[in-house]
């Protein structure tokens, strides 16, 4: 997540992670840049380490499907806005997701990657709903929008291909998978095995859409949200 002042005439960008991995990679790449304006440090969106109204725009990106509690998320994020702050969300939609040539394996694979984000309690498809959870949060003016992004070169697929089996291959995915009996472990490695060769495909084909909003925080307490 990552927020924006103009208080200074350079501005000023505060990035927030959870993972300590991820804040040291933005940092590492802010020093390659030579970027002195932007700042990271670990935190949750839950309770962000500012001020109320220190910020003129917030932006979470592929956050909020994450998340248990999102509304609650929103809410903090519009704390931390100054009155007519803007906000910004994009997540992914996997109810959009193209992987074609398609398979019964690629499809359950689809399936129990759902299945393991809703049982871990995000919500795979958020970006549809960003108006209406927007608006919840007190959030005013929303305008939704989408763009897709594609994978349809040979380099592209097998590198989207080699992401998804490592994925999938961690204990985490596993452990969820195997314990709720949706699949044995025979079957995950029959499923990594048609991924990878989906990747190595001439004819692979890989789409989705992302699903995008923005909103103003009200001038002052009188404003509702509409």
């Amino acid at each position: 997540m990552g927020t924006w002042s103009s208080t200074s005439p350079a501005g000023r960008v505060e990035g927030v992670d959870i993972e300590a991995s991820q804040i040291a990679s933005a940092s590492a790449r802010a020093v390659e840049r030579g970027l002195t304006n932007a700042h990271f440090q670990v935190g949750t969106i839950y309770e962000l380490p500012f001020a109320s109204e220190s910020f003129d725009a917030v932006f979470a990106h592929t956050v909020l499907q994450h998340l248990r509690d999102p509304l609650r998320a929103l809410v903090e994020m519009r704390r931390v806005l100054k009155p007519s702050g803007i906000i910004g969300v994009r997540d992914d939609d996997w109810g959009t997701f193209l992987l074609e040539p398609s398979s019964p394996l690629l499809r359950l694979w689809e399936s129990l990657h759902i299945k393991v984000w809703t049982h871990n309690g995000g919500n795979p498809f958020i970006g549809r709903s960003y108006r209406r959870l927007l608006k919840e949060a007190g959030f005013v003016r929303t305008l939704g929008s989408s763009s897709s992004e594609y994978h349809a070169s040979a380099e592209e697929t097998a590198g989207v291909a080699a992401t998804m089996v490592e994925h999938h291959r961690a204990p985490e995915f596993i452990n969820v998978v195997i314990e709720q009996g949706w699949a044995d472990q025979q079957l995950l490695d029959s499923m990594y095995a048609e991924v990878q060769n989906w990747g190595e495909r001439d004819d692979a084909f890989f789409s989705y859409t992302f699903g995008e909003c923005i909103g103003w925080k009200p001038d002052g307490p009188s404003q509702s949200a509409g």
